[in-house]
């Protein structure tokens, strides 16, 4: 749950925060000075059941990761994130969510389909209609490669993300939820979770 400060329009009360319903197995690390102690936690209850002599070197990978993405994020303004660490598939980070508060403006006032249209970046970007909190709200879908450091592709692996942009009621601003994962063989199943997750979004009035 988070309480931002939106812009109001017209002195009508907007919310003042969000929650989010999250599936067991993901971790919520507020974007602030609690950044720190929430991935320590994360680790001490990733971490309990394995074997004393795969923690330590696992810890110290694990933290560095989670850091940076972290910072990525911060540096990106987003202001909550979410993540789903599974160990059993390899994969540290196996889901994200991103929550932003965006300076939307008249695109507020958008109907959703053509609001996610407008956000849409790239040929092959799937754009549709979420219902969230009640209301329609943009979606856009798209399947990225990786690629390294020099922008090179890495081998046929795939992200596949999700963008979800939902107007902040009696503001001028937006919340974005943004969800990746790299678990390109369900991606599909990935992003049906998504979209459970953003629908479950409610506002919280002062």
């Amino acid at each position: 749950m988070s309480s931002p400060s939106f812009n109001r329009v017209d002195g009508r009360a907007g919310p003042v925060g969000w929650s989010l319903l999250l599936p067991p197995g993901w971790w919520h690390i507020p974007l602030d000075e609690r950044r720190g102690q929430s991935i320590t936690a994360l680790l001490d209850h990733r971490l309990a059941s394995l074997p004393r002599d795969r923690v330590a070197t696992l810890r110290r990978e694990l933290a560095g990761e989670l850091t940076r993405l972290v910072e990525r994020a911060v540096a990106n303004g987003a202001v909550e994130m979410y993540l789903y660490v599974d160990l059993m598939r390899g994969l540290p980070v196996a889901a994200s969510c991103l929550v932003t508060v965006v300076p939307a403006g008249a695109a507020t006032e958008l109907p959703a389909v053509e609001l996610a249209a407008l956000m849409a970046e790239r040929p092959g970007d799937e754009v549709g209609v979420l219902e969230v909190a009640g209301a329609p709200a943009g979606r856009v879908r798209r399947r990225e490669p990786v690629t390294d450091a020099d922008g090179h592709s890495s081998g046929g692996l795939a992200v596949t993300r999700l963008q979800v942009y939902v107007p902040v009621p009696n503001t001028t601003e937006m919340l974005l939820l943004s969800f990746s994962t790299p678990m390109d063989p369900i991606a599909n199943a990935m992003v049906a979770l998504f979209d459970a997750i953003a629908a479950s979004l409610d506002w919280r009035s002062a």
